[in-house]
């Protein structure tokens, strides 16, 4: 005779209880409104959150278009900015040769804030233009005023 043992499991109680469950909605909006807010809506015992996500919409077309348009306004307005800061550049050598009578490459880099080879540059253009003369060679190069 075989005897059967049988336990009793005990069962869990049921509870209920508030669930925070997220859903997200995705819409496309235009370039100039991107925000992202929280909105909470409660139905019955459960809480529901809904993120709203608004992502940008990119038109190509439309940003090519804009491009043709602007690119040459971008490259006159970038083309002359680097001009007038290089101006101001040589101005500043033409400055420190007039209060000391003289220049060196090495003043003209601390003075810059420059390379070597750009502060060369520079004294070189303004010996092309006559504003300041070339003296000596090699380590021993100073410019002067004519």
């Amino acid at each position: 005779m075989v005897k059967e043992i049988i336990r009793e499991v005990p069962v869990e109680k049921i509870v209920e209880r508030v669930v925070e469950k997220p859903v997200e909605v995705v819409r496309e909006v235009p370039i100039e409104r991107i925000v992202e807010r929280v909105v909470e809506k409660p139905v019955e015992k459960i809480i529901e959150k809904e993120v709203v996500r608004e992502v940008k919409v990119f038109d190509e077309v439309k940003a090519k278009e804009a491009w043709r348009t602007q690119a040459p306004s971008y490259r006159a307005a970038s083309l002359s900015t680097r001009q007038r800061k290089r101006v101001q550049k040589l101005e500043k050598i033409l400055a420190a040769a007039r209060e000391k009578e003289s220049v060196t490459n090495d003043e003209a880099q601390i003075l810059l804030g420059v390379s070597d080879r750009t502060a060369t540059r520079y004294l070189s253009v303004l010996a092309a233009q006559g504003k300041l003369k070339k003296r000596g060679t090699g380590r021993a190069t100073t410019y002067h005023l004519p």
